[in-house]
């Protein structure tokens, strides 16, 4: 690892220590902190320390609160309507609040949103036009991909992207930045624009803000900026520093677990990418390999054909990224366009649904001990300070699985009592129940695709009022 790499790690990890408190870090810092040491001396190490120091003090200074009782969303139920705020409270509200007012406890309109929330009345207002075109789920699926707005993802199409390790599609991130600017960067180029490269980074930047700025598309955006700036001026680029540089940067607002899994997912693509050998190969598996640690301590459970599955539906998602956009920017007035957007995102959703039917075997229910998950991300750290080679940390990975693989967390023929709520919800069925074989599920109500999922592993729902 280069200097200028070290030094924005041991950067990085002292933040993480200070914002989340996460003194399971100090071993990371104090392994990078002693090869710097070893490498360029006490002096410059010791100026890291009192630099860090300096910037989150200063930092602390100021307050990021969290827009508390601001309407972040509104939903009609029946006749009335229910603001969702973003301290995620459901209140009742009447006709005239809208999205990015701040509100009282009572739905009373508190303070009515400004300038600065033009863009989010504007995201809301484009998601219900994408609610009158297109049908339901099909809506909800490019609500998604698009606007970054999830509320309404049926419960079904969760649990299959969750079990078949699909599910990162929904999220913006640098896939979806990717596929936006190149569109257009095609068009402007068609059109004869010298400056193609420069005009799809505006136009990129103009309708950002669309995104709700989740993290995995902040970062995207982040990325993609430096990048450009680096290529326009013809330096060289070390992606691996933009990545921590750009970390460095969000850890200032908030860590949440997107923010963890979007940056271990880039750290797999970089790292695989530095392979003298088979670049694509480790490019494709080692988001997977390195996000897997974290997935496995949240949700306990994995699929080992993800990164296949990936592979397999990505050209389909694409295209269904692209006519979706198009959709949007020509303002849904060209039917052929909306039909075609609307037969792929079908086609799309089926597709997951029959993935998931063939590649469930890959389905891993494991609560592995604390202590081995830390000595795997030990392991993936250290792999990264010192680049070990990607072979071999591919063979650590797969004795990791096969331990998982051997010590599953089952239990076998129980009969559990699970109010039908919770057993239709996309993050039981693709979590705790995952971990039952041949069991019996007594609930009040079931929908088929709960059914369907729990069958696979043997199990029975009984349905008793």
């Amino acid at each position: 690892m280069k200097k200028h790499e070290l030094f924005l790690l041991i950067f990085f990890i002292i933040q993480i220590i200070f914002v989340l408190k996460s003194y399971y870090m100090v071993p990371f810092f104090l392994v990078a902190f002693f090869l710097y040491i070893l490498k360029y001396g006490l002096r410059d190490s010791l100026f890291i320390l009192f630099l860090s120091s300096a910037f989150f003090f200063v930092i602390s200074a100021f307050s990021f609160h969290s827009s508390g009782n601001r309407v972040k969303w509104i939903f009609e139920r029946g006749e009335s309507k229910v603001a969702l705020t973003y301290d995620g409270k459901h209140i009742s509200v009447s006709d005239t609040v809208e999205v990015g007012d701040r509100i009282t406890k009572t739905g009373e309109i508190l303070l009515k949103g400004g300038i600065s929330q033009i863009f989010y009345r504007k995201r809301f207002g484009l998601a219900q036009k994408i609610e009158e075109i297109f049908d339901y789920p099909v809506s909800s699926l490019i609500q998604s991909i698009t606007l970054g707005v999830r509320f309404k993802i049926p419960e079904s199409l969760k649990a299959y992207m969750l079990l078949s390790g699909t599910y990162p599609f929904l999220a913006i991130s640098g896939l979806h930045i990717g596929v936006v600017f190149g569109l257009f960067w095609f068009l402007f180029r068609t059109v004869g624009f010298k400056n193609s490269s420069l005009l799809s980074l505006a136009s990129v930047t103009a309708i950002f803000p669309f995104t709700g700025f989740p993290v995995s598309a902040v970062r995207a955006y982040f990325m993609l900026l430096f990048v450009f700036f680096l290529k326009y001026y013809g330096r060289r680029i070390d992606y691996l520093y933009l990545l921590l540089f750009t970390g460095v940067v969000m850890v200032i607002f908030e860590i949440t677990p997107g923010f963890i899994l979007s940056f271990l997912a880039v750290s797999g693509i970089i790292y695989g990418l530095g392979a003298e050998k088979e670049k694509k190969f480790f490019s494709l598996i080692f988001p997977f390999l390195f996000t897997s640690i974290y997935v496995l301590v949240v949700f306990k459970v994995i699929n080992l054909f993800s990164s296949l599955l990936i592979f397999l539906i990505s050209p389909l998602f694409v295209f269904l990224l692209i006519m979706a956009f198009i959709s949007e920017i020509t303002l849904f007035k060209v039917p052929v366009i909306n039909f075609i957007t609307e037969k792929t995102g079908e086609y799309f959703i089926l597709s997951i649904k029959e993935i998931f039917s063939l590649a469930h075997l890959g389905v891993i229910y494991s609560s592995p001990p604390i202590l081995l998950i830390y000595l795997m991300a030990f392991i993936v750290f250290v792999a990264i300070l010192f680049n070990m080679r990607r072979v071999y940390l591919l063979f650590v990975f797969i004795l990791f699985f096969l331990y998982l693989s051997l010590s599953r967390n089952l239990k076998i023929t129980d009969t559990v009592r699970v109010d039908g709520k919770r057993l239709n919800s996309a993050y039981f069925i693709a979590g705790e129940a995952q971990g039952f074989k041949n069991s019996t599920f007594v609930t009040d109500y079931c929908f088929p695709f709960a059914f369907n999922v729990l069958a696979k592993n043997g199990n029975r729902v009984i349905i008793r009022k």
